[in-house]
């Protein structure tokens, strides 16, 4: 049996978890919710086991996501023979539009990755999620490969990644970054038990908007749409086409950048 959970939009962000066994569902719980006015979450706790008892599966799954911020984790255990599978995808999507300037420009996202993942059993490899950040036209997928350690060293990877793209003054462009693992393990030792463990977290700590000639745009204004995106790990180019109506019409929340430099923190969710 499997305990499954669909995605939740909130504000333009979504988060999925899931987890599978071979063997009966024998107890757990989920939940699928808004934490607070601007987080959405879900979390899976699920006992897997036959008959017996004896051959059992557990999954811990949980995913977070808010517009400029995405975490997820798992665990994974199995005593004797079972299998299990578990995963997260956690993303944020919505359209930008920037003002204060005329023709086109360069538009710099900075984001702060972070991953961590462990194996208990040899050869301690560590399952390392992945990143997808969409901008207009241009997707980055930076990867964080978690290197194999002894188990309770926990390998740890940090990193600060950029995605630059060009924009026109005025004209709505996507806008979304997520963080997704997905993982399937199968036990058949008939007294051994197995376990894996992993976490991602993504931020979007600032941007910086430059004009044609590569000069910080000073006045420019980012505002945001307020309306969901495509899903970031389902690429779809042409989609923005179809909002550009709805996107002309709607009424943008404005965030103004402080001093004479347009970069900052990610806009705020009201």
């Amino acid at each position: 049996m499997a305990a499954v959970l669909g995605g939740l939009p909130l504000q333009a962000a979504t988060v999925t978890t899931f987890s599978s066994s071979d063997r009966l569902l024998d107890s757990g719980s989920t939940y699928c919710m808004q934490t607070s006015a601007t987080v959405a979450s879900c979390s899976i706790t699920a006992d897997f086991a036959d008959p017996t008892q004896r051959n059992t599966a557990h999954a811990e799954v949980g995913s977070a996501a808010q517009f400029g911020a995405v975490s997820g984790s798992l665990f994974l255990g199995m005593d004797r023979s079972a299998n299990a599978s578990g995963g997260y995808a956690a993303y944020f999507s919505d359209y930008l539009t920037i003002a204060g300037g005329a023709g086109s420009g360069t538009f710099i996202s900075h984001y702060a990755l972070t991953s961590e993942g462990e194996e208990d059993r040899f050869p301690f490899f560590a399952f390392s999620p992945s990143y997808r950040m969409v901008q207009g036209s241009v997707t980055a997928e930076p990867i964080l490969l978690l290197p194999p350690g002894a188990f309770g060293a926990m390998p740890h990877l940090e990193a600060s990644i950029d995605v630059t793209s060009t924009f026109e003054f005025g004209t709505p462009f996507w806008f979304g970054a997520g963080t997704q693992l997905d993982l399937s393990a199968i036990n058949t030792g008939s007294s051994v038990s197995w376990s894996s463990t992993s976490s991602s977290k993504l931020v979007l700590t600032g941007y910086s908007v430059l004009d044609a000639q590569g000069q910080i745009a000073g006045g420019a204004q980012v505002t945001r749409s307020f309306i969901e995106g495509p899903n970031v790990f389902i690429p779809e180019p042409a989609t923005w086409m179809l909002w550009l109506p709805l996107l002309l019409a709607a009424v943008f929340i404005r965030f103004r950048a402080s001093g004479s430099a347009a970069h900052g923190p990610p806009p705020a969710i009201r």
